[in-house]
């Protein structure tokens, strides 16, 4: 029931290479540490259509740089961040360096369906929204090898997802859980720029803050249920190891906090109590405690000390 992802690599990149009057969409893959699946991502990068690709390289002690500038001779622009370290830092390189009407931000160790770039932009373009500052897409999940995986939290943010997020419609369902996989978003330039950065203080709910800025900021973001990403999960995976640390309830917790003291005009206070974020956290905390006890993993006990530390809060 598993397949080998090899759609993308019998594929010359050459003739791939998008007339610079014709690239709409700027590729972004911020790079530390990447070797180990970096060719493959590169490689899926440069078959896309209306696109340029710009690495940026954070650092580190592979062979990341080394391979990133096999990549100069196809037409690849390769920055050295590495000054300038962090997730929410180099994401935010992408937003003063693009030029382009779109771009999206690539994972290292994940793919682009080869049509991703192409289908996106007309699907944006389709949609005739003069406030749409993103489109995301549905996802497959894979594993080390390449092979799909099934995965309960896609299940549940598949169940969970809407058309669209904006200030009138859904913002309950997207302030309640976070159902967008992030690198699979395309952005709109022009709007992005008037949201804002990526807020540094955010590591594992950097993403989602920045959509539910987005929303509250009076844009919108609309879902393209089509399957134009693979998003790979192994043990380095960073969402992996933040939810064994607890970095990412810890984040949801101080998110909810400071939308609370800053939007309070435009948020229900129900909805953002302090109970309410409360009870929230403990059952996005029950639901990995269940997927660990299935795992037979022994992080679930520290996840319940954590949760009754929650619910003993005044």
């Amino acid at each position: 029931n598993s397949f080998i992802i090899t759609l993308i690599f019998h594929i010359n990149t050459k003739d791939f290479l998008v007339e610079l009057d014709k690239i709409r969409v700027t590729i972004f893959i911020p790079i530390y540490q990447g070797e180990s699946y970096l060719v493959d991502c590169i490689e899926s990068a440069l078959v896309q259509e209306y696109s340029k690709v710009v690495l940026l390289y954070g650092g580190g002690e592979d062979r990341s740089f080394d391979i990133a500038n096999k990549y100069l001779d196809k037409g690849v622009e390769v920055i050295d961040t590495s000054n300038n370290r962090g997730m929410a830092n180099n994401w935010n390189n992408a937003i003063k360096l693009v030029n382009t009407d779109f771009f999206c931000i690539l994972h290292q160790d994940d793919l682009l369906h080869m049509n991703y770039a192409k289908n996106m932009v007309e699907y944006y373009n389709n949609l005739n929204s003069e406030n749409c500052a993103m489109v995301y897409c549905d996802n497959y999940t894979i594993n080390q090898e390449g092979n799909e995986i099934l995965y309960f939290s896609d299940l549940v943010k598949r169940f969970f997802r809407k058309p669209v997020f904006d200030i009138d419609n859904n913002l309950k369902r997207l302030l309640t859980l976070p159902v967008i996989t992030c690198p699979t978003i395309l952005y709109k330039t022009n709007l992005i720029k008037h949201v804002g950065i990526f807020n540094p203080k955010y590591h594992d709910a950097l993403d989602w803050e920045f959509q539910v800025r987005t929303v509250i900021s009076g844009y919108s973001i609309h879902y393209f249920k089509t399957k134009l990403y693979y998003y790979r999960r192994h043990l380095n995976n960073e969402t992996v190891k933040n939810r064994e640390s607890l970095l990412r309830y810890k984040e949801i917790l101080s998110v909810y906090k400071q939308l609370n003291k800053d939007h309070l005009p435009l948020l229900d206070r129900g909805l953002m109590s302090q109970s309410y974020l409360r009870r929230f956290v403990i059952l996005l905390l029950i639901k990995d405690v269940i997927i660990d006890m299935v795992r037979m993993s022994p992080n679930y006990r520290v996840k319940i000390n954590y949760m009754m530390e929650i619910y003993r809060e005044k």
